[in-house]
């Protein structure tokens, strides 16, 4: 709907950025992206969800206790130059990552994505945990069936082979002992 509704404006901005041709593919790759990237900047000024640089390069940690970074939000003073010489007008906000143990030089750097279902994390980051320790709501017998029939095509013929590949896990998620 979103994309009907704006898609003369959003194509005409891809222009003037020397992005041509764009379509509903265009904007949904864009979507999920930056929807899968961003971080809550709810209750600042602007509110809504923000791209924070380096921020989505840390995996997530199965469970809380295992994260080695947190996150928040901090405002500079008025006059903070930020590394330039030019001080930035106004206070800013920046998020800013504060290391929760020891962090050793090739470690794995870890964040906490909260309390939830893989189908929550597959449809609103990109990704599942192999070991996550919320379990899902169980499928009945015949839900299961057809859902292990579609996802029993071989993944490395698949036109779009993280997508089965995610199907075939929450096959096994939702399906357990059916």
């Amino acid at each position: 709907e979103a994309w009907k509704q704006h898609a003369p404006i959003w194509i005409t901005l891809a222009e003037q950025c020397g992005a041509h041709n764009m379509d509903f593919e265009d904007w949904r790759w864009a979507f999920v992206v930056a929807q899968a990237r961003s971080f809550s900047a709810d209750g600042l000024p602007g509110g809504g969800p923000a791209l924070v640089p380096v921020a989505d390069l840390a995996n997530a940690a199965s469970h809380f206790g295992q994260r080695s970074l947190t996150w928040a939000w901090v405002q500079t003073p008025d006059t903070s130059t930020h590394g330039s010489d030019a001080p930035v007008a106004g206070k800013v906000w920046w998020q800013v990552a504060k290391a929760t143990r020891s962090i050793h030089d090739g470690a794995e750097l870890l964040q906490h994505y909260g309390n939830n279902t893989n189908a929550h994390f597959l449809a609103i980051y990109g990704f599942m945990q192999a070991t996550n320790p919320l379990m899902l709501p169980q499928l009945n017998a015949t839900s299961c069936r057809y859902l292990r029939r579609l996802a029993a095509v071989d993944i490395h013929g698949a036109a779009q082979p993280q997508q089965l590949e995610a199907l075939q896990f929450l096959a096994q998620d939702h399906c357990r002992g059916l």
